[in-house]
Order: structure tokens, then C-alpha cells, then sequence
């Protein structure tokens, strides 16, 4: 029900987790919501990447600070209001900074601050783009999207959330997480700026995790799952 807000819609949804359905999870975190607030019985798959598809590219020179921000504005649980103005108050207090917008397009929105615009890019693009970046905010007010692995494939360091829907992929060794505060989210992003040697270890740690995921392997979870709720 959180695709909705407190509406009709959002009820109707909620109804369908009431009606003694066994389910299958994209994470952890959804599988530990719908067994403590429904008393469904639920099993999970993780995530993994293409790893033929992502991974590191050659890094080109730069004198900016490169920060990719997930700006998915047409998903409203992508948070891009908060993540827009924290990234404000980063970049007027470093003036290195460089936010680059991928995943909507922002065109109609007013950033007075160093900025690229990518928009929405062909997945083709998207590892070099990953690799040019020393920093990139993903937010998610419900489950995860695939991009933090995806960038941590490409060796991209991420600041996230600290909520238990973002938490469950990385450990606090592979991450940043900061809370939904604007000010405090820009406190964490700042830190990390400065924290190169921390960037770097946290990269490394997630990159060890995205390379260590396998969507064969996660199939034959799936598979398995479908046998053992069978009964």
C-alpha cells in the first residue's frame, strides 16, 4: 500500500496482504513487513547486476566532485524533493561539488548550483556514467531499486537512506546512510566528500558484494521457494 498515499487506493491494497496469500519478496525487509504486519508467510530472493554489463570503467580526469543523484521525480517514493534540497546545501557549502541528474529529467525544476541534467539514459550508458562519479545519493521511502548494486558494480561509493528498506543490501562497512533530513543528509554527503579514504573502503566493500551476487543463484532460490510454500 505505500505506492499510495491514505486513500481508498491505499486500503484496497493493503486488504490484498489480509487474504492468507503466501509470497515471494524482492529483500529481506519486505519478507520481515509482510510476516509481522500481515502474519504472511514469505520467503526472499536478493538482488544481484549484470555483470558483464556493469562494472568499472577507465576514469576520466575532473576538477569537479562528481555526485550522481537518483532524480526518479516521477516516482514519488524516490524521495527527490529531499534528496534536492540536501544536495543544495551541499553544493553551496562546496563549490567543487557537481551534481549529476539521471534517471528523470529536471529541466522543469530550479537547481542554481553546478549540475549535468543526464535525464533518462540508455543502459548502455549508464556504467561509464557510474564510473565517472565519486558519489551518488539513492533514496527509497519503500524497497530498494537495483542502482545501489549497479553502481556499487561500477565501484561507485553511495550515500542511502538509514531506513530499514534501504539497510538490508549493504552493511555499515559498504555505505553511507544518512536520515531523511535535509540538513543531516547534507552533513553525511559532506563528510563523505572529505573522506576519501573512507570512500574508497566502503566502494571496495560494496563492490566485493555486487561481484559476490548472482541472479543464477537467485533463480534457483526463487525455485526453491516455490516448492517449500507449495506445502
Amino acid at each position: 500500500p505505500f505506492f499510495h498515499a491514505i486513500s481508498s487506493e491505499y486500503f484496497l491494497a493493503e486488504n490484498t496482504y489480509k487474504l492468507g496469500l503466501k509470497a515471494i519478496t524482492a529483500g529481506g525487509w519486505l519478507s520481515d513487513k509482510l510476516s509481522q504486519d500481515y502474519g504472511m508467510r514469505c520467503g526472499s530472493v536478493s538482488f544481484s547486476c549484470e555483470h558483464d554489463q556493469y562494472y568499472p570503467r577507465e576514469r576520466r580526469e575532473h576538477t569537479n566532485f562528481n555526485i550522481l543523484f537518483y532524480s526518479r521525480h516521477v516516482s514519488r517514493r524516490r524521495l527527490f524533493e529531499l534528496g534536492m534540497a540536501a544536495l543544495a546545501k551541499v553544493c553551496e557549502e562546496a563549490p567543487n561539488a557537481a551534481v549529476i541528474f539521471a534517471g528523470g529529467d529536471v529541466s522543469g525544476f530550479h537547481f542554481p548550483h553546478n549540475h549535468l541534467n543526464a535525464g533518462e539514459l540508455s543502459l548502455d550508458e549508464l556504467p561509464d556514467l557510474y564510473s565517472q562519479c565519486d558519489l551518488a545519493l539513492v533514496l527509497s521511502g519503500t524497497n530498494l531499486s537495483l542502482l545501489p548494486l549497479e553502481l556499487a558494480a561500477c565501484k561507485c561509493p553511495v550515500v542511502m537512506n538509514d531506513s530499514p528498506s534501504a539497510r538490508w543490501l549493504f552493511p555499515e562497512e559498504a555505505a553511507y546512510y544518512a536520515e531523511l533530513d535535509p540538513e543531516k543528509m547534507a552533513e553525511v554527503i559532506l563528510a563523505a566528500m572529505r573522506d576519501e579514504t573512507g570512500r574508497r573502503a566502503r566502494a571496495e566493500a560494496a563492490y566485493q558484494i555486487a561481484q559476490n551476487s548472482n541472479w543464477e543463484r537467485e533463480a534457483d532460490r526463487f525455485a526453491e521457494l516455490l516448492g517449500e510454500l507449495k506445502e
